[in-house]
């Protein structure tokens, strides 16, 4: 039977998933556009644009995840500024100018999404058979890396320790497995709050013409 650890995503999947759902939602606020103008306003250059944006917001979301010398205020706090810069420039990008309420407005329902989503997908995840696989093999650890009176000698000790450290990998591989199953949520979470946003502007946008 495989062990848990084969179960944690490849580096890189992110951004993929980040830039099918840039592209998708985009697609869908054009859908949402033409139908509410009575036009044809499909534009492939600006899901481009949203591909490349979701693409590098994932990624930077992913990294900065992963930075351990930042702490919790600071990991929001700059990913907070990675949303806001990708999205400026996708802004820009799409309409050659910078309109500070679509900036704001798409991060602030992104966030809102982020945390949302993030939570759920990490809450649902910790209880499928991926955590449990974990659970299982931490467990077996656990009781195999307790100390008895037959662990006295040198040869034994040795052993505990390596079960100690096996153990020790085993709890963070779990943790890391929950930690990327949240951050994919926070993907899907950014990418459909600044969707519902932008859908939003857009029926705005029609009523008032």
């Amino acid at each position: 039977m495989n062990g848990p650890v084969v179960y944690v995503d490849p580096e890189g999947e992110f951004g993929f998933i980040g830039a099918a759902l840039g592209m998708g939602f985009e697609l869908v606020i054009q859908a949402a556009d033409s139908y509410l103008s009575g036009e044809n306003r499909f534009d492939a250059r600006d899901v481009l644009i949203s591909g490349i944006a979701g693409f590098a917001g994932a990624n930077l979301g992913n990294m900065i995840s992963k930075a351990k010398s930042l702490g919790k205020v600071t990991k929001e706090a700059t990913s907070l500024l990675s949303d806001m810069t990708v999205t400026t420039a996708s802004e820009y990008a799409k309409n050659g100018e910078i309109n500070p309420v679509n900036v704001v407005g798409s991060v602030g329902l992104g966030k809102l999404g982020q945390n949302y989503v993030g939570r759920l997908n990490k809450s649902i995840a910790s209880n499928n058979h991926i955590a449990k696989s974990y659970d299982k093999a931490i467990n077996r650890a656990n009781r195999m890396s307790q100390p008895n009176k037959r662990n006295g000698s040198p040869r034994k000790i040795g052993r505990l320790n390596s079960r100690q450290d096996k153990l020790n990998s085993l709890q963070q591989g779990k943790s890391n497995y929950l930690n990327e199953q949240e951050l994919k949520g926070g993907i899907i979470g950014t990418s459909s709050g600044g969707a519902v946003f932008g859908t939003s502007q857009k029926v705005v946008e029609n009523n008032e013409q």
